[in-house]
């Protein structure tokens, strides 16, 4: 009979063991958003107590991080239109409003217009104005799969619209001062 040596017996046991289990792109997406947000606290105050040391953006990034930790069903109407403007700018920021309609983040497209409305931003209303009005009514439909469906149906109508309107999105410098300046405005109805 033959010994094996512990080297080899490792390399063998190493070679059929399972690789590692990745967690998914979610998990780990949103343990990299804890880790950016962890030292500006949880709660409302905190956050906004880092206006000295943070950007506008990191702290309206951090109080929709705490906001889409929490149920649905808990999140205040103030909660919801902040989370709809921040995520209007980030998706147009990635992809375009192509992306945004097409994302779920394109189901609070309403919330979206009526947070730009009330944090003030002309500019940003108009822009968002126009790349609804590619949809009938100017409504897209809420539903995802209805709204994905027409985005393609519209799709090479829009692309020149939506372009003009990402360009002037890419150029709003005022968001994030005015979406924080809301923020701090109603910060009795948002409760982290």
């Amino acid at each position: 009979m033959r010994l094996l040596s512990f080297a080899t017996l490792l390399l063998i046991a190493t070679a059929s063991a399972a690789p590692p289990k990745e967690d998914p792109p979610e998990l780990r997406f949103a343990a990299m958003r804890e880790a950016e947000y962890a030292p500006l606290g949880k709660t409302t105050s905190e956050i906004l107590g880092h206006e000295q040391t943070h950007d506008a953006i990191t702290l309206v990034g951090a109080l929709v991080f705490r906001i889409n930790a929490k149920a649905p069903e808990r999140r205040s109407l103030t909660e919801r239109k902040l989370a709809a403007v921040y995520a209007v700018q980030a998706e147009v920021n990635n992809g375009g409003f192509d992306q945004y309609f097409f994302n779920d983040s394109g189901d609070d497209s309403t919330l979206a217009l009526q947070g730009l409305k009330e944090i003030g931003s002309a500019q940003g209303v108009k822009l968002m104005q126009r790349a609804l009005n590619v949809f009938p009514g100017g409504k897209p439909p809420v539903d995802r799969v209805k709204r994905q469906a027409l985005v393609e149906r519209v799709r090479p109508r829009a692309q020149a619209i939506w372009g003009a309107c990402d360009h002037g999105f890419y150029t709003l410098d005022d968001i994030g001062a005015l979406t924080l300046a809301y923020a701090k405005r109603n910060r009795a109805q948002i409760n982290l």
